[in-house]
């Protein structure tokens, strides 16, 4: 039996229990919750990143006798303007899931010992984080047959939101491709020095040859005398 109204009633007063999978829980009873005894988690008080939950892990061990009766039991969540939210388990006595009831996927992972894990698309909790005097609770209860042990809990995160950062335009400077112009001085051939001393040798040549043609004349003319 779903207790929905009762639990409502209770969500103000209710007693704060310390976070995930502490010693404290280990063997922690959860009786029908008619009776007003389950757990309560109140993640806002005890949980850093409780707004990202969107999801619980958690393992039980039925009472000696489950597999005569089975057990019944459902994990919710509720908080300031968040409705009552709750999903259903139901296991037979041969450790078997009743597929139109069981709303928590599970795994056997013992004789005696369940893991359930609920995960769901969107947090829980995500409209209510900065909200004034809020609360947030997540629940575990058992609701018919044996009663059952909360071994361990563990809740599922959904990714924290990407900050968003504005990086400054990076400001490149080109550098200056213009070469200075180059100023090349190309020694000029000594083509003077090399011309002079050409017509030095021919000059050299002519007087030569006028001295001689000179020097002939003088001899031939004295020869006639």
């Amino acid at each position: 039996m779903k207790i929905k109204s009762m639990i409502a009633a209770l969500a103000a007063s209710a007693i704060a229990i310390t976070a995930l999978a502490v010693p404290a829980f280990a063997e922690k009873k959860v009786t029908n919750g008619n009776d007003g005894d389950q757990m309560t988690y109140n993640v806002n008080q005890d949980d850093a990143k409780w707004g990202q939950i969107k999801g619980i892990k958690f393992t039980i061990t039925p009472a000696d006798g489950w597999t005569k009766t089975g057990f019944g039991a459902g994990v919710a969540y509720q908080g300031k303007d968040i409705k009552w939210t709750d999903y259903e388990i139901n296991i037979s006595g041969e450790g078997v899931a009743d597929p139109e009831k069981n709303e928590v996927s599970f795994e056997k992972t013992g004789d005696n010992t369940f893991a359930f894990t609920l995960d769901t698309d969107e947090p829980w909790f995500k409209d209510i984080v900065d909200a004034d005097k809020t609360w947030a609770q997540v629940i575990i209860q058992n609701w018919w047959g044996a009663e059952i042990a909360v071994d361990n809990v563990e809740f599922i995160y959904a990714e924290a939101p990407a900050e968003t950062t504005t990086e400054a335009p990076a400001t490149t400077t080109a550098a200056d491709t213009t070469a200075a112009p180059t100023t090349t001085t190309t020694a000029a051939k000594s083509a003077t020095k090399t011309d002079s001393t050409k017509t030095g040798d021919a000059g050299v040549g002519i007087v030569v040859a006028a001295m001689g043609l000179a020097a002939a004349a003088a001899f031939a003319s004295r020869k006639k005398h």
